[in-house]
């Protein structure tokens, strides 16, 4: 293949396997965290200690494979299947459904949430929820125009 050749990933294409490792890097996640939001003080009070300890234990959970012998980490699941919902425009309730449905077809000790709830918690402890923004409809028609 052409080394110059682009992939048209969004016309059908797939994509190649350095974009699908890019999902799958999620260790430093914790860094990203802890410096953007716990504290460095030389004065290390016992309720950081506990959010720290307690941070650390999502991470090492969310970092777990999401079976024995899969390369995706429980994390790295959610936010592929988030940005699947957020470009096919799924609602919550297709999404819900879709969690079900994969939650079957993988092997019975899969970590996996099964439920958009059980998923919209797991953001929440790590404060990664989402921000649904409204458009104008004008300038959202003025955009699709240029």
């Amino acid at each position: 293949m052409d080394p110059t050749y682009t992939r048209w990933i969004f016309q059908g294409e797939e994509p190649s396997s350095s974009v699908q490792d890019e999902y799958r890097e999620m260790p430093e996640t914790y860094f990203i965290y802890r410096d953007a939001f716990l504290q460095d003080d030389d004065v290390v009070e016992p309720t950081q200690d506990r959010e720290e300890l307690n941070f650390k234990n999502l991470v090492d959970d969310a970092e777990l494979p999401l079976y024995t012998g899969c390369s995706y980490t429980k994390m790295s699941a959610i936010v592929v299947l988030y940005k699947y919902k957020a470009r096919h425009s799924l609602t919550d309730i297709a999404f819900d459904g879709l969690l079900h449905l994969l939650h079957g077809f993988l092997p019975r000790d899969n970590r996996l949430p099964n439920s958009l709830y059980a998923t919209k918690k797991l953001l929440d402890d790590f404060d990664l929820g989402y921000e649904k923004i409204h458009a104008c409809v004008k300038i959202a028609v003025y955009l699709e125009k240029i």
